[in-house]
């Protein structure tokens, strides 16, 4: 397949507002593309190399891009800086290039390009939200959206699902979880009080909310995989529960939380330390304890366990998990009644934990979902997850550093928005390694601005939500600050404008 032929796609889909017929556009696409490219256009349209249960990466910043640029012309910094003036964009300014013959300075192939001889090298491409890849999928090959949209959640492949839908669609509905592929987790939205819980579900499940970072463990005999929420293999760098998890003689999946853990809970930025650690390994085992809370059962012993009620989930899963020294059931209580729900929060409080969850005890579990089924309550609910979009250098000592970011939240169509901009929170020593690794994730630099992959997530605190013209969102935080940087989130898992209105409609009932 020409690379032409895709490219093409994304001028027309470029130039229409319409859903319906950028919708369109991609699922002829999708009918004409040859089954064995049908994975590599996916991925493509999705602004993926990989899929998304691989931790695999491909980081391509500003200056790789300029060093590829240079290795196939003569331009000077000044033409390309001119040219991208002109544009504002990197991708017309090296278009205008290479439009200028006498500028090439080696002889490029004549011949036109494949998507998969490019396959490699392309990072980003993203005109495409994935729904309405997923929407595309369905209508290229006349298949049912649910049906689709279940595949790709218990496979975590929009390649793979696509392939199958054009080849086997009959098939689609008897996928299943395969252990050792990382599943998404399950995701929550934000409780305004614990009689929330109530009010959707009659009788809801408490659980405590543990600051740590979520893992999901999948054991297939006597194999033994554990992933973080961004499909991170850790589990060389955590022996103890592989050891303990080895000894259960069942093959499952569960989905956890991990914390450090040395009488009580310690500060979060201590896990850092252990996870993904390859070396000294088991000099930090004995330095930076660490307690699993197991609170879900998602497979076991063949059986996809997934749309089973939460309430059999955990009913089973105190059958399967027998509690260790490095291991526990997460503690949870299904009332109806306020007062013991209150204790129960107070309880985690205490113990050092940070809230409880809130569950439908009857919910399924809808991999890379977020949804009411399940609420998050913390006693500080006036912080946003948000994303770090823009990065500019400071002033006066931070003149040389990226210390003022731009954050944005989930709008409702599911994209990116701005909604505040912050420089203070962050020490000295973590300014200085976020400005490094900006450099190396950014997309395009303007001046003293870079635009970056929004890959780092953010804890963030404010005064307040105002109403404002600042944003096309039509909010602003007040004195945003940085509470710190959530390196166990991904961007899928940022709050979104829905929850902004909840903060700002409770202010108002306050005041």
């Amino acid at each position: 397949m020409l690379l032409q032929d895709l490219t093409e796609v994304y001028e027309q889909v470029r130039g229409t507002s319409s859903k319906l017929e950028k919708i369109a556009l991609v699922a002829e696409l999708l009918r004409t593309t040859p089954s064995e490219t049908l994975p590599l256009v996916c991925y493509l349209l999705r602004g993926r190399v990989f899929p998304e249960y691989s931790a695999q990466e491909l980081r391509l910043g500003w200056s790789s891009i300029l060093a590829a640029i240079r290795a196939v012309t003569t331009i000077t910094n000044e033409d390309l800086t001119a040219a991208y003036n002109k544009f504002g964009d990197l991708g017309s300014a090296v278009e205008l290039i290479f439009e200028q013959k006498t500028k090439i300075s080696m002889s490029l192939v004549s011949e036109p390009l494949t998507v998969e001889e490019c396959y490699t090298a392309l990072v980003k491409i993203a005109t495409l939200s994935g729904g309405l890849l997923e929407e595309a999928i369905a209508q290229a090959f006349s298949v049912n959206l649910e049906v689709l949209r279940k595949a790709y959640m218990v496979r975590s492949d929009i390649g793979e699902v696509a392939r199958i839908a054009q080849e086997q669609p009959e098939t689609l509905p008897s996928l299943s979880i395969v252990l050792g592929r990382p599943l998404r987790p399950m995701l929550a939205e934000t409780a305004d009080n614990l009689e929330e819980g109530f009010k959707r579900f009659d009788k809801a499940l408490f659980e405590y909310k543990y600051d740590g970072a979520r893992l999901s463990i999948h054991k297939d005999n006597e194999a033994v995989k554990i992933f973080t929420r961004e499909a991170a293999e850790v589990s060389t760098s955590l022996p103890e529960l592989v050891a303990d998890i080895k000894q259960i003689p069942h093959s499952f999946l569960v989905d956890c939380e991990i914390i450090p853990f040395e009488h009580s809970p310690k500060a979060f930025q201590e896990l850092i330390k252990r996870l993904r650690r390859k070396h000294r390994v088991a000099e930090f085992v004995r330095k930076i304890p660490v307690k699993l809370y197991v609170f879900d059962l998602l497979y076991l012993d063949g059986t996809s366990l997934i749309d089973t009620p939460l309430i059999n989930r955990r009913e089973r899963l105190k059958t399967v998990i027998p509690p260790t020294e490095q291991i526990e059931i997460a503690r949870c209580i299904v009332t109806k009644s306020g007062a013991k729900a209150r204790i129960m929060f107070q309880e985690s409080l205490d113990l050092g934990f940070e809230g409880v969850m809130i569950k439908n005890p009857h919910s399924l579990y809808m991999p890379g979902k977020r949804g009411f089924e399940w609420l998050k309550l913390k006693p500080e609910a006036e912080t946003l997850d948000l994303v770090v979009v823009v990065v500019e250098y400071g002033h006066g000592k931070r003149a040389n550093l990226l210390s003022d970011y731009t954050f944005a939240v989930r709008d409702r169509e599911g994209n990116l928005a701005p909604i505040a901009k912050a420089y203070c929170g962050l020490k000295d020593r973590e300014i200085e390694e976020m400005t490094q690794y900006f450099k190396g994730i950014a997309r395009e630099q303007h001046g003293r601005t870079f635009l970056v992959e929004p890959t780092v997530v953010v804890e963030v605190k404010f005064g307040e939500i105002q109403k404002s013209s600042l944003y096309e969102v039509g909010y602003a935080l007040r004195f945003p600050r940085i509470k710190r940087i959530r390196w166990d989130l991904s961007v899928d898992e940022i709050d979104s404008i829905e929850t902004v209105e909840k903060i700002f409609q409770r202010q108002k009932r306050s005041s």
